[in-house]
């Protein structure tokens, strides 16, 4: 329902910023703060790019995965306000992702490197 949805939709925009914190406060804890938090963030940081790059590069093999529709590339003023005057060339903007093939594409990876 609406309110699952809802409480859905906040937990995946809020999940990151919790996990960062966590981290943050267990590393404050630690002696040897300055070499774990470096390689900390830096892992956090590496994690974060990989798992965009993986969602971006199935999207791109599997174009069936979501909904797609093409706009002009918007052009952005001084004030970087978007303006749209359908002069460029269109972009393939994604309306609708199946989370499934996202979470599939996860957990073989996950069970890959269990094999390992």
């Amino acid at each position: 329902g609406l309110l699952g949805e809802l409480f859905a939709g906040g937990l995946k925009a809020i999940a990151p910023v919790l996990v960062f914190a966590l981290v943050i406060s267990s590393l404050a804890r630690g002696k040897n703060m300055d070499s774990r938090f470096r390689l900390v963030i830096f892992l956090y940081l590496l994690s974060t790019f990989l798992a965009s790059v993986t969602a971006v590069t199935g999207i791109i093999l599997f174009n069936d995965c979501g909904e797609w529709e093409y706009k002009p590339a918007p052009v952005f003023d001084a004030q970087m306000n978007d303006v749209h005057t359908g002069k460029y060339r269109p972009i393939r903007v994604c309306k609708n992702i199946d989370n499934r093939f996202i979470l599939g594409d996860l957990f073989a990876k996950i069970r890959r490197m269990d094999r390992e």
